[in-house]
């Protein structure tokens, strides 16, 4: 690595130099262009990473099947028919939602700081209320 940041400074030092001749209106020019192309590129990549962690947030939830069940032995337990069988594996379901359900509070807050807008606004304009599902 070290050797690619010396042959891309000796680059930018090479190109440095063919622009000291010329007049320093064109100089001006290349470094609008050049400021212009910087933030579209970062806003291209931006918008990537924007469409990533969108898909990111849509695809952190549990699949249907997995979040009947879990709503089920979450019932069961309320009306105190839970078996000990199904208690740990509703623990075990409980764990899986926690982890899901923090990975998607983590890519919401990386969302919002990439749209430099509150948490509470990104949520509001994705239409969420709150974590849940469907």
């Amino acid at each position: 690595m070290p050797q690619l940041q010396v042959h891309a400074n000796n680059g930018v030092q090479q190109l440095l130099g063919n622009f000291s001749d010329l007049p320093l209106k064109d100089i001006e020019f290349f470094i609008q262009e050049l400021t212009a192309l910087a933030v579209r590129k970062r806003n291209n990549d931006n918008e990537k990473r924007d469409k990533f962690l969108l898909r990111k947030i849509n695809e952190s939830v549990l699949q249907e099947e997995v979040m009947q069940r879990y709503l089920t032995l979450q019932e069961k337990m309320e009306i105190e028919t839970l078996l000990e069988v199904e208690h740990r594996e509703l623990l075990q379901l409980v764990e899986k939602e926690e982890k899901i359900r923090n990975k998607r509070f983590q890519y919401l807050i990386e969302l919002a700081q990439l749209r430099n807008i509150s948490l509470p606004d990104l949520m509001q304009h994705l239409g969420l209320n709150t974590f849940s599902y469907g």
